[in-house]
């Protein structure tokens, strides 16, 4: 084994060695910045971001079908529209489940009951973008969600903020989004909130942080994240119970089969600290109707349709010369 005086001596000698030659590659180094800034620029001219118009179709489902009966379906749509510093999107998704269990497992083993809704959701946006350059945006929005297994029948939001691209290539982004964010629940039903109170609604208002990235990985797969977090700020004064948390965590992975075409695997995690019949936040009860974790996975087919056609380079290039 190696005496401890002498790999402390290699790691002294590794670790001088390496700065040395880091401090010889650094001038290299900055000056290739500026080129490659100039680059990502060009690249962010010719994508012509100013003028743009995409619609996305996702539809999937799943069935099993044997020991366990169940069969989902899913189908989305998102629209985007971009004009100049004016950004318009509106994107729904919906997704309904049907489930069969067996009816007494000890009697027989064949015997399932009636097809029953195990899912059944829908969620909507529709958001504007003001840019002031092509990093940074104002933006409003509108939310919208019907879960009947939630207890949110429906859900609206509202949301304003700034929005900043830390990072921006053409087929890399790495941004962030600050704001508010003031959201109205209409339970199902009307559940005890404390102190003999019953309510079939709520108001919630909250700081909102957003952090998003999306990177395509090659040229037939593409990678794509955000994280949103709502964090309530009309607390009382001097409570004790902890702050009243939402996030909402989006994953999807696309590989490409056609120009057109792509196959895609995503997986949605929502949190809700305190949802409907739930006394306090981070306090899940025996036999609530809900709980504060949801997950979603399914596998889905999407077209990409680019309905204003690819950009004139040719024209971009002599519109910049001008």
């Amino acid at each position: 084994m190696m005496p401890l005086s002498l790999l402390e001596d290699f790691v002294n000698r590794w670790f001088i060695t390496c700065a040395l030659g880091a401090l010889a590659l650094a001038p290299g180094l900055a000056a290739a910045q500026p080129a490659e800034a100039d680059q990502n620029t060009e690249r962010a001219s010719l994508e012509r971001p100013d003028d743009d118009i995409t619609l996305n179709l996702t539809a999937g489902t799943s069935l099993t079908y044997g020991n366990a009966r169940t069969v989902t379906l899913n189908a989305g749509a998102d629209f985007q529209l971009r004009r100049a510093e004016h950004g318009f999107r509106l994107r729904l998704g919906y997704v309904y489940g049907l489930a069969a269990t067996r009816i007494d497992p000890d009697m027989d083993m064949h015997e399932f009951g009636e097809w029953d809704e195990n899912a059944n959701n829908l969620t909507g946006l529709l958001r504007y973008d003001y840019f002031l350059t092509s990093m940074d945006a104002f933006f409003v929005a509108a939310v919208f969600r019907h879960d009947t297994f939630a207890n949110l029948q429906p859900r609206f939001g509202g949301q304003a903020g700034y929005l900043r691209n830390l990072f921006k290539e053409e087929n890399h982004r790495f941004w962030v989004e600050l704001g508010v964010d003031g959201t109205y629940d209409n339970f199902g039903e009307p559940f005890d909130i404390g102190g003999g109170v019953m309510s079939q609604d709520r108001f919630i208002f909250s700081a909102r942080g957003f952090v998003g990235y999306n990177n395509q990985l090659n040229a037939l797969l593409t990678y794509q994240t955000g994280l949103e977090i709502l964090w309530e700020l009309a607390r009382s004064p001097g409570s004790s119970e902890l702050a009243h948390l939402r996030f909402e965590w989006q994953n999807q992975l696309r590989s490409k089969l056609e120009e057109w075409l792509q196959i895609a695997l995503d997986v949605t995690a929502r949190l809700d600290s305190q949802p409907p019949g739930q006394l306090d936040p981070w306090n899940e009860q025996p036999n609530q109707p809900t709980q504060m974790l949801d997950l979603l996975v399914t596998l889905n087919l999407v077209g990409n349709f680019d309905l204003d056609g690819s950009p004139d380079v040719e024209g971009v290039e002599a519109e910049d010369e001008e």
